[in-house]
């Protein structure tokens, strides 16, 4: 798009989508939500009711179809990512998709190439990396502040999948892509990208410590086979090496962490919580602190530098982040090229969450497939 008019917005999705990700899109004069779209469609109808949204579509398809759309935000289930992002790069419709990336890397595969061959701008919703102290690290790491890198430890932990309204869905089938690793590890995972490269091979276990739930209060209890824990350990392409462990059945000390250290010095990132399905809370009452460490034994707290601060704004941080990325989101379509978060991002990730899911199921030291995606 070439033109200075608002990008037309289809959402897909009525859950995160809509406390989520339309008050970002509707926070920016770059986009106009011009249509919304569900599984079912009385939930549409009533989700545009609601947010004051022009029109709901009664499918996905029929909504790729408008000649009104611009460009989609895919926020559907993960196991239905692939169909719905070759069917926009095929309607012409640029994409922003909902992580985890897809079902596999091959999907997350598939879904790059439809969008290089159709020409449309991709981008994946890693909204932390535009946390500032998130940036800092990263640019700290880059600048040598850690010296020659030894490793790296993250952890996760919330107890937002012990609470009685967890019912069974999607989230509780690995096959349909559920489980903790993809909502809050894969964020992690592309932090750890982001500071020290790509990773070699891993070695990992995924836990299910709930073993089935209801399907609503009341009824029967299903099988539950995706993780709610998970430990992994990682080597980098670099050499160095690192770990990443998390739980959502955990109710004390609820945060992210990532700790980092080398020759030169040491890095400790701490985060509130904030994985997806937890809409609210997310922030437990407290903020996000980079503090750097000496080989002397010293210490201080490290402020982000004025470019990499958020712009100032009052709305809640979870969608402030998403809204930074809309941005940059928008700013790609004009200019027909996206820069990070894109989705050779996506795949990337993927790539290495496949390569854990796989060490899980045999117990062994796993290779990364790395695939081409230019």
């Amino acid at each position: 798009m070439n033109d200075n008019r608002p990008i037309r917005i289809g959402i897909i999705g009525t859950h995160y989508a809509t406390a989520v990700q339309v008050p970002a899109f509707r926070a920016l004069p770059e986009f106009e939500i011009a249509a919304i779209t569900s599984g079912r469609y009385e939930r549409a109808q009533k989700a545009a009711s609601e947010l004051g949204v022009p029109r709901a579509f009664e499918n996905y398809q029929e909504l790729l179809r408008s000649s009104e759309i611009d460009a989609v935000y895919i926020g559907a289930p993960p196991a239905l990512h692939c169909e719905m992002a070759v069917a926009a790069a095929m309607a012409g419709k640029h994409f922003l998709c909902e992580k985890p990336t897809a079902s596999s890397a091959t999907e997350a595969l598939t879904m790059l190439q439809a969008a290089q061959a159709a020409g449309v701008v991709a981008m994946m919703d890693f909204e932390f990396r535009y946390r500032p102290e998130r940036r800092h690290m990263a640019q700290m790491v880059k600048s040598g502040y850690l010296g020659r890198p030894f490793g790296v430890h993250c952890e996760t932990f919330s107890g937002f999948l012990l609470g009685p309204e967890r019912y069974w869905n999607w989230w509780s089938e690995r096959s349909q892509a559920g489980g903790l690793l993809g909502a809050a590890g894969s964020h992690l995972i592309d932090n750890l990208r982001m500071c020290f490269g790509e990773v070699r091979s891993v070695r990992a276990q995924l836990n299910t410590g709930i073993g089935e739930r209801p399907t609503a209060k009341g009824e029967p209890a299903c099988k539950v086979d995706s993780d709610d824990s998970f430990s992994v350990l990682f080597e980098f392409e670099s050499g160095m090496w690192g770990s990443l462990i998390g739980s959502g059945l955990c109710t004390v000390g609820t945060q992210n962490r990532t700790r980092a250290y080398g020759s030169s010095g040491s890095l400790l990132l701490t985060e509130p919580f904030g994985a997806a399905g937890r809409i609210t809370g997310d922030l437990s009452g407290s903020e996000s602190t980079l503090v750097g460490g000496l080989p002397d034994g010293s210490t201080v707290r490290l402020s982000p530098p004025p470019e990499l601060a958020s712009s100032g704004t009052d709305i809640e941080e979870r969608i402030r982040l998403s809204a930074l990325l809309c941005r940059d989101f928008a700013q790609a379509i004009r200019k027909g090229s996206a820069d990070a978060p894109t989705l050779l991002d996506g795949l990337r990730c993927q790539e290495i969450m496949d390569a854990v899911y796989a060490s899980s199921a045999t117990g062994r030291v796993t290779e990364v497939t790395r695939h081409n995606g230019n």
